[in-house]
């Protein structure tokens, strides 16, 4: 008789309903369809997020909580699925907590963020570029990811070189907390010539932090920012998890596991 296995798949968070429920809900929705045979949970990273959510009366575990309620529930394998975008400081975080808990099961697996293998980027980029409308000649892409003082940070940066080395001259990376940062890219838009910039999220979810950089009328947000700059600025407020290419994607990386058990 095989042993209870599980799937724990690991979010940042989001308190935003309509967007989580479009992303994070939604991996975890085709992750149980796909896997029938294993029970998927849940948890979040974000202390902010799991305290609102709870006073809410909506129930979200940690990751230290879902772990232990696998346990209790007799789960013996445990196969654990960050939908983080790089191993950042939240990967790190994780991590340290699933080393802590491993010798309460008798396997558990560590499965990749988004990007991860050159193979990953490649497959992002033309993810994402299917889902952006028509671009204007005048208009550029301007990607928003989240970023952190840490050095997985450069992920950014490669990203925003690949999409060039894929021919997409007109889309660029930057990022609210590291490099690049929308001023070390803005400094390209007028050598190109660009009038007009879309801001597209470049995070699994479209947040509270999405939308208070991008939009928020502060002198820090990018819209202020580009528009003081003499830009006509374009927000879209829809998050990485709403494409279905790539939540296939985090698929295929718990696939990379259970095909080695």
């Amino acid at each position: 008789m095989m042993d209870k296995r599980g799937i724990l798949v690991v979010s940042f968070g989001s308190s935003y309903e309509e967007t989580r429920k479009k992303s994070i809900d939604q991996i975890e929705k085709e992750m149980q369809e796909a896997y029938p045979e294993y029970s998927v949970y849940q948890a979040f990273t974000s202390s902010r997020i799991i305290k609102e959510l709870n006073e809410r009366g909506i129930e979200v575990n940690d990751v230290a909580k879902a772990l232990e309620k696998m346990k209790e529930d007799g789960i013996k394998t445990v196969i654990v699925q960050p939908t983080f975008i790089i191993k950042g400081l939240e990967y790190e975080r994780m991590r340290e907590t699933l080393e802590w808990y491993r010798q309460g099961f008798e396997a558990l697996y560590i499965g990749e963020p988004l990007l991860t293998s050159v193979e990953d980027y490649f497959e992002v980029i033309e993810a994402f570029v299917n889902k952006i409308d028509k671009v204007e000649e005048d208009e550029v892409i301007l990607c928003m990811g989240h970023g952190a003082e840490h050095f997985m940070s450069v992920s950014y940066a490669a990203l925003d070189y690949m999409f060039k080395d894929r021919g997409y001259e007109n889309i660029y990376v930057a990022t609210i907390d590291a490099f690049p940062r929308i001023e070390d890219v803005m400094k390209h838009f007028d050598q190109k010539g660009y009038k007009v910039v879309r801001i597209i999220p470049f995070m699994l979810v479209a947040g509270h932090h999405a939308r208070k950089s991008m939009m928020e009328q502060v002198e820090e947000s990018w819209e202020v920012k580009l528009k003081k700059a003499g830009y006509q600025v374009k927000c879209e407020f829809k998050g990485l998890g709403e494409n279905e290419r790539i939540r296939s994607i985090y698929r295929k990386h718990i696939q990379v596991l259970i095909d080695t058990l």
